[in-house]
């Protein structure tokens, strides 16, 4: 690693960062308690606040998280403009799942050790309320552990700034939300939509590799499923598990007919260069 890089971690990365997102995760479901509870004492807003909870948990989730942080961030399944690159990253830093050089390069050795011993998130060999709970420590990110995982990540200087700047950035939100709108929006408008994404993640990791169908063999390890209900749980963005296994580099996730994937018609329709949206729409 080049000395420039080695200048990029500092204490902060190497320590404090891995401990302050772990507590993060761990406490983001006292938001929804906090809510809920809220919304019983005040009732006369209870269907607008959580409208806007699940309105803006759709963009965390499809626009954010998976477009964002995992078609395009962990595996570069497209390419697109920087403008609209900062767009995702607008949908994702709100949604407080960490860093996007951090999701990346864990996704990353998900991937590569799929279901195995090494997988940061199986519920084959952790126990799966630790997956749900987001309570294992191969959750965090030391990047001293991980430096094969970078590739692509590490000499981008929006993944190095938006890492060193994750907490102030996530504050600048808060902040921003606040003035502007007032204390409610920042519980229902970013807190409670947050949250939402973790367990909407969860689903993911465990479910998706317990229950379904697979159309394809993606591993000796490997449980991967496609799962319905936890396709429209995500709003048809990340169900199709099994599938993404088999082809991770695609940004396209539907394989079979009757399969739909929302996000990749999204990043089809408004992500990919003019000349590349034209092929992908026929």
């Amino acid at each position: 690693m080049s000395q420039k890089v080695k200048s990029f971690y500092n204490d902060y990365l190497e320590h404090s960062y891995p401990f302050l997102m772990r507590f993060l995760i761990i406490i983001k479901p006292l938001f929804v308690l906090f809510a809920i509870f809220y919304s019983l004492k005040d009732s006369s807003n209870l269907v607008f606040h959580w409208s806007i909870s699940l309105i803006v948990c759709f963009f965390m989730i499809v626009f954010g998280t998976d477009i964002g942080l995992h078609r395009y961030d962990a595996h570069k399944a497209f390419e697109t403009s920087y403008p609209k690159r900062l767009f995702l990253l607008f949908f994702s830093i709100p949604c407080m799942s960490g860093s996007p050089l951090h999701w990346a390069v864990v996704h990353r050795k998900h991937h590569a050790e799929c279901d195995g011993e090494e997988d940061p998130h199986s519920p084959h060999t952790i126990p799966w309320w630790k997956v749900w709970f987001y309570l294992h420590p191969a959750y965090e990110f030391i990047p001293s552990e991980n430096k094969k995982y970078f590739r692509g990540l590490i000499s981008d200087k929006t993944y190095q700034f938006t890492h060193a700047y994750y907490f102030p950035l996530v504050f600048v939100y808060v902040l921003l939300i606040w003035s502007f709108f007032g204390l409610e929006w920042v519980l229902f408008g970013m807190l409670v939509p947050s949250a939402i994404v973790d367990i909407q993640m969860a689903c993911v990791n465990v479910i998706c590799h317990v229950y379904g169908y697979e159309n394809y063999k993606t591993g000796k390890n490997c449980h991967s499923k496609n799962n319905w209900f936890v396709h429209l749980l995500t709003f048809f963005s990340f169900g199709l598990h099994n599938n993404h296994h088999w082809d991770p580099g695609n940004h396209r996730t539907s394989k079979k007919k009757g399969e739909v994937d929302l996000s990749a018609w999204i990043i089809e329709l408004f992500f990919l260069p003019k000349e590349k949206q034209a092929k992908s729409l026929r």
